[in-house]
């Protein structure tokens, strides 16, 4: 299916940019006023990515199309001896029955009259020195070597052959193409080995069929979930007969995602002992590379430290959300240097929440990093506030999920100068309401715009660990590429930290700990002490309260303006990854807003 095709199931569109638009939401009743919709759908080299931002998910609104996964891949062998770039390289033909589901692709433009080389086809052999299992255990468990990459076989309990899944790259996450039976159900893989896991007593349950494979090849009982979110392919006669239940939390959000979703479906039925283990590695197939013969003992190490399925949940909830415990155990060189090596040869750049200053993106190597925290630091009126809420749209503009936290300004003002900024209006007439008529013709132009975007307001959260909590609930309905914390000083500290010094300190790691474990930037603004002068350039050491502030901080970002002038200074005065410098803006005091200068 290609882009237009999918947005003919719509007859009303809202087109963002070329590749970009917002149509409403078809599992949910949207869409009652013009152009105010919720379902954003962006299109890619490969794929259609779709984003319901009132909560929908995926799998609902495919339904309520009458479509399924795979049919938000372009299609590009379908009656065409091209490749879909335009440069005349047929791809090779899909085996019989496939669907792709998605493509492995290198990233890198062709140069100029040269046709695009074909990424490198997926084999046995491939697949066995990656994973150091042999090519004649894989065999015997059915794969086979196809012209597009390998065949994987998903069997039934009997040992019958349900669905066949390919798998064209061997790059993490991607190249894997379902057959095209999209009538059966999706099951876990390896139920042919169901029985052996009865007579064990236990069973182990895993994302994907590489780390099924490994368990099996190293003799452990093991049932592998087509893909983190896919859960409802476990069945409660999969677990029928099993007393102990092992569950491999992989690192990150996909890994709680996982377990999360396993979790719920758990509740459904009667099982025994259930336990979530964290590996020294990111999972079963990596522990194995590392070393083969040390891996039972290894496996046998983090079963002792293994913590029950649902006690574990109560502790979350229990709890402020911290980092996660696998996040903190040690990485093998070796899959890091992977991941480094496939990001090099995909070219794809970094996804960076950008600014709308070009000269201030420059230096910034595109804008704002994800996992990174910013301060933003000035003395009162210089324009902190109106900066970061300028970031914070342009950010969305970009598609990236942006969560304002406010403690300075009530929502409606907030919301008033974002109106002012983008219209382009007075802020003055706007908190008067003696808004004119050429200028309520900029807002109604304007508000349509703004009310797409993903960019969610608060200002009744407290203290940290308020926002922590958003922010977890947050990321579970909505992907967060930006936390906007205005300001850091009003920010309450966890309970039980007297001295006030400590409380902001207590603040600002937190706020970087979020930044981390939920895979976003986070800008935090923050007043400076009172002691500088009016007229005098402001440093790192200018941040109030604390001086650990520049220590937590990757990038300090200093505004500075002379009385009475609008020409300021935007000071890099720290960027943990990149250079320090200057770039100059101009104050708009009639809009609140800055402009390059």
């Amino acid at each position: 299916m290609h882009t237009t095709e999918f947005l003919s199931n719509f007859t009303r569109q809202k087109r963002n940019s070329p590749a970009d638009w917002h149509v409403p939401c078809p599992a949910h009743d949207d869409g009652q006023h013009q152009d105010q919709f919720s379902l954003h759908v962006t299109a890619r080299e490969d794929r259609i990515l779709i984003k319901c931002f009132a909560g929908c998910d995926t799998t609902s609104i495919l339904a309520a199309l009458g479509l399924t996964a795979g049919d938000l891949f372009f299609d590009r062998d379908r009656g065409s001896d091209t490749n879909g770039n335009g440069h005349g390289h047929a791809l090779a033909p899909a085996p019989a029955g496939w669907t792709r589901v998605t493509t492995a692709s290198t990233g890198r433009a062709p140069q100029l009259g040269q046709p695009e080389a074909p990424a490198p086809i997926a084999t046995i052999a491939a697949f066995s020195a990656l994973k150091k299992i042999s090519v004649e255990f894989l065999k015997a468990e059915g794969w086979f070597d196809t012209p597009r990459g390998i065949a994987i076989p998903y069997k039934q309990r009997d040992g019958s052959t349900w669905r066949v899944r390919g798998r064209t790259s061997l790059q993490p996450g991607e190249g894997f193409v379902w057959d095209s039976q999209k009538d059966k159900s999706l099951i876990p893989y390896g139920r042919h080995h169901l029985d052996g896991a009865i007579d064990k007593g236990e069973l182990w349950l895993v994302e994907g069929e590489s780390d099924a494979v490994t368990a099996w090849y190293q003799g452990l009982p093991c049932l592998g979930i087509p893909g983190n979110l896919a859960t409802k392919a476990l069945s409660g006669e999969d677990l029928a007969g099993i007393d102990r239940l092992w569950i491999v939390v992989e690192p990150g959000q996909s890994g709680e995602g996982f377990t999360k979703k396993l979790r719920e479906r758990l509740d459904d039925w009667t099982v025994g002992m259930a336990k979530l283990v964290r590996l020294p590695t990111k999972d079963l197939s990596d522990l194995h590379v590392v070393n083969p013969e040390g891996f039972l003992a290894a496996v046998e190490r983090a079963k002792a430290g293994a913590e029950d399925l649902f006690a574990a949940q109560e502790a979350v909830q229990a709890s402020l959300p911290t980092k996660d415990t696998a996040d903190l155990a040690p990485v093998h060189l070796s899959t890091l240097l992977t991941r480094v090596a496939a990001d090099i040869e995909s070219g794809v750049k970094p996804s960076v929440i950008p600014t709308p200053f070009p000269l201030l993106n420059e230096m910034l190597d595109g804008g704002f990093a994800r996992q990174e925290l910013t301060f933003i630091g000035a003395r009162a009126s210089v324009g902190k506030s109106a900066l970061a809420l300028q970031v914070a749209i342009e950010a969305a503009k970009h598609g990236h999920g942006v969560l304002i936290v406010s403690r300075e300004m009530g929502e409606i003002a907030l919301a008033r100068r974002i109106v002012a900024q983008q219209a382009r209006v007075f802020a003055k007439s706007l908190r008067r309401n003696e808004v004119a008529a050429y200028d309520k013709g900029l807002i109604q132009a304007t508000l349509p715009r703004l009310m797409s975007l993903p960019v969610y307001v608060t200002d009744a959260v407290k203290n940290i660990t308020e926002i922590a909590d958003l922010v977890e609930r947050f990321t579970g309905t909505a992907p967060l590429g930006l936390l906007l914390v205005d300001y850091l000083q009003l920010v309450g500290a966890p309970k039980g930290i007297g001295e006030r010094r400590f409380q902001v300190e207590a603040v600002s790691k937190i706020l970087r700990d979020l930044a981390i474990q939920f895979n976003c930037a986070v800008v935090a603004i923050s007043s400076l002490n009172r002691a500088l002068d009016d007229d005098s350039r402001p440093s790192m050491a200018s941040l109030r309260e604390s001086s650990e502030l520049e220590h937590d901080a990757d990038v300090i970002m200093l505004l500075h303006r002379e009385f009475g002038k609008r020409e300021t200074e935007c000071i890099i005065a720290k960027q943990r990854n990149g250079e320090q410098g200057t770039v100059h803006l101009l104050f708009e005091w009639e809009y609140v807003a800055f402009a390059e200068g």
